[in-house]
């Protein structure tokens, strides 16, 4: 069952003088804090290249349309920006956002400390970071999730279900 599969219509829904049918997505049903906060219904898990969140829903639910149970026990809301970018799609995001740069100096850090230093910080203590080396911290930042168990994710389903019917 999809997330949005279950939300209700607003019917004669008008907009500059034209009149549809669409669904209210407005309507939101939140998720149990009791759910996120005990890590024994979850289980850590590093997310590898290429992989979506319709795939992790497959393999682990065998159910592909429960991904957005994994997104939203980790408080994830957009896949192109809370998601890691695969390989080739973060080659080219870097190639975009700073080109013939991005093997630049993107900041300083102190080698004892790991702390973002000025530039005329100890020499002896001072790693240069470059745009690229920055932007893969990032990235692999949101490798690291947790995915719900099935029973988990069935009752968070189930749960969604109840509130957007209330």
């Amino acid at each position: 069952m999809s997330y949005f599969k279950r939300f209700p219509m607003i019917v004669g829904y008008n907009l500059q003088g034209k009149t549809f049918d669409t669904m209210d997505i407005t309507r939101r049903t939140g998720l149990s804090n009791e759910y996120i906060q005990n890590e024994q219904l979850s289980f850590e898990y590093q997310i590898q290249d290429r992989e979506t969140p319709e795939i992790l829903a497959d393999r682990i639910y065998d159910d592909v349309s429960m991904f957005w149970t994994i997104m939203f026990f980790n408080n994830m809301f957009d896949v192109d920006t809370d998601w890691p970018m695969d390989s080739p799609t973060f080659e080219r995001f870097v190639e975009r956002q700073y080109g013939t740069a991005k093997y630049d100096i993107h900041h300083y850090e102190s080698a004892s400390t790991g702390l973002i230093v000025d530039s005329d910080y100890n020499e002896w203590d001072r790693i240069p970071i470059t745009n690229y080396e920055y932007e893969m911290r990032l990235n692999d930042s949101k490798r690291t999730i947790r995915i719900p168990f099935p029973e988990v994710a069935n009752s968070m389903a189930n749960q969604h279900n109840k509130k957007i019917r209330e």
